[in-house]
């Protein structure tokens, strides 16, 4: 199975981030917005041959971390692009919490033990659009890189593990197991 641990936003988020999506649709053709429903904070990428019985050791680990956090909230603020402004596949909005920062650095950290690993840095985000071609996205960035983009915190109350389901219009996201912070 292909999974990854992530956070789905509380609804208030969700309505913000689309909202922030059709302000840019307007000033954007070339970008694909990434639906409602698939958008997720991603914790940590789990690969594409994960099993059953790693399911449940993960599980094991999330439940530990779950019960060792109490719910806390992020800021939506901020935009950026990835790789790079100048050459960009990805448009995403940002979410700034220590607690989020630490609460990601000790999952990837529990789960390095059972060999789950990602090399690169966190970087506490949302996609919002994608693009199959390299696109500059330096004047948006530019112009929204400091917006706070739901002025309402965004409650961080559970994680999940999420399977990542190929179809012929994309993948479909699944949860699989939900942890709740406390």
């Amino acid at each position: 199975m292909r999974c990854f641990i992530g956070f789905r936003p509380d609804q208030n988020s969700l309505i913000a981030l689309v909202n922030f999506q059709k302000k840019l649709k307007k000033e954007n053709s070339f970008w694909r917005f990434v639906p409602e429903e698939k958008l997720h904070l991603t914790f940590l990428f789990l690969g594409n041959n994960v099993t059953l019985e790693d399911i449940n050791l993960i599980s094991e680990k999330l439940s530990q971390i779950c019960s060792s956090y109490k719910t806390f909230e992020a800021k939506c603020v901020g935009f950026g692009a990835f790789p790079k402004d100048k050459f960009a596949t990805v448009l995403f909005c940002g979410l700034q919490s220590e607690n989020l920062n630490l609460l990601a650095e000790k999952i990837r950290e529990e789960l390095a033990s059972l060999s789950f690993k990602d090399n690169k840095p966190f970087k506490p985000h949302i996609t919002i659009a994608r693009s199959s071609k390299k696109l500059n996205a330096s004047d948006l960035v530019k112009r929204y890189s400091t917006i706070v983009w739901n002025e309402k915190n965004c409650a961080v109350d559970h994680i999940s593990i999420f399977r990542s389901n190929p179809t012929s219009q994309g993948y479909v996201y699944e949860v699989i197991k939900n942890f709740k912070i406390v």
